[in-house]
């Protein structure tokens, strides 16, 4: 083993509940909530480390670091 963490973090997105187009609550499983999820998680990263000026500088690589970090 390298001591790398492999996947980076993971997104299991089973029974998320949302809004359909017409406005009824629906239930939805699969990789595109799970997508929808983990750039959730990364905008919040984002507003926290420039918006909230928690890091002078912030990119991809310091939201997966954190992320992972403290998950």
């Amino acid at each position: 083993m390298s001591g790398r963490v492999k996947p980076d973090f993971l997104s299991p997105a089973v029974d998320v509940f949302g809004v359909d187009l017409r406005g009824n609550q629906i239930s939805k499983t699969g990789s595109s909530c799970a997508t929808a999820i983990a750039a959730a998680v990364c905008a919040q990263f984002m507003e926290w480390a420039i918006v909230r000026k928690n890091f002078d500088v912030a990119n991809g690589v310091d939201a997966k670091n954190t992320i992972i970090r403290d998950c």
